[in-house]
Formats: structure tokens, C-alpha cells, sequence
């Protein structure tokens, strides 16, 4: 085996790893994530298990914490991004395509920024919660799945806030 071969060979398993170590975080932060949502879902007097169905769980967060509406405008806009991410951009076409794709990423940020401002809300913390759902979303979920903070309700879409002993069965 030549001095090629084995660098070649090293790259390729640094690359193996680095993959392996990515999915591995990725899964880590899908689950903790879904622990969290359950446990603010419970809080929000939902039922927990829906914490763990992709798009359904966005749609239950966005309905205890904002409208119903702006969840539809983020799954387009997901739908939309990952679309332009995909074309193959051809001639004249690729400066629209790429500015296009750009709006719709700004977009979906300035959503995701407003959703995470009204969860902070609807659990009574501020604009510190708020930076922190949107960097590190599972910490801050777990936070307050299963911290003291209460759910206030949510007044854009008439639900109420959920006494603690309906929601813990009287165990308090």
C-alpha cells in the first residue's frame, strides 16, 4: 500500500466518523427535543405523545403558543426552500433562484424568531429564553418541560391556562 492509499484511507474514515458523530447529534437533539416538547405539551394540556410526530408536533406548538396559521406559512416555506435548494439553477435563472431562496430562509428565521418569542411568552419568560430557544431549542425545551415555570395559555387561540392539578391528576 502506497503513501496515497493509506492517506486516502485515513481521510475516508475521519470522514466516516465525522459523518456518524453528526447523525448521532442530530437523533441526540431530535429526541431531547421530543422529551421537552412532551413535557410542555402536558403543561399546555395536550397529550405528550404528540411530541414525537414531526409535523404534527409543529402544529400542536404553534396552536398552544401562536396561530394555527403561521404553521402552514412555515411548512410552505419549508416546502418552498427545500424545493429551490434542489433545482439545478440554469442560465439567467440562477440569480433569481438563489436571491429567492435566500428570502425564503430569511423568512423562515424571522418565523422561527417570532414562534420562539411567543412560547417564551405563553410560559411567562423573556427576551434571554427567547435567544435561548432559538440556539439551542432541546435545552430550553427540556427547561421548560420540566422546570417550575406554568402555561399562561395561549389568547390567540382562546386556549386557557391549564390548572396544575388537572394536569398532574391532583398530585400536587
Amino acid at each position: 500500500m502506497s503513501i496515497n492509499e493509506s492517506a486516502v484511507l485515513t481521510l475516508l474514515g475521519f470522514f466516516g466518523i465525522a459523518i456518524a458523530v453528526i447523525v448521532f447529534l442530530g437523533v441526540l437533539s431530535w429526541i431531547l427535543s421530543a422529551i421537552g416538547r412532551w413535557k410542555v405539551f402536558v403543561k399546555a394540556g395536550e397529550e405528550g405523545w404528540k411530541a414525537i410526530i414531526p409535523f404534527y408536533s409543529d402544529y400542536i406548538l404553534y396552536r398552544v403558543s401562536w396561530k394555527v396559521n403561521f404553521f402552514f406559512i412555515a411548512l410552505v416555506l419549508r416546502l418552498a426552500g427545500g424545493y429551490l435548494s434542489n433545482t439545478e439553477n440554469n442560465g439567467g435563472e440562477s440569480m433569481f433562484l438563489a436571491l429567492l431562496s435566500a428570502l425564503v430562509g430569511i423568512a423562515s428565521i424571522v418565523l422561527r424568531i417570532a414562534l420562539d418569542i411567543h412560547i417564551a411568552d405563553r410560559f411567562g419568560k423573556g427576551i434571554g429564553f427567547v435567544i435561548g430557544l432559538f440556539l439551542l431549542e432541546p435545552v430550553f425545551m427540556l427547561i421548560l418541560g420540566f422546570g417550575e415555570s406554568r402555561y399562561l395559555g395561549n389568547p390567540d387561540e382562546n386556549i386557557p391556562p391549564q390548572d396544575l392539578e388537572d394536569v398532574f391528576g391532583g398530585g400536587l
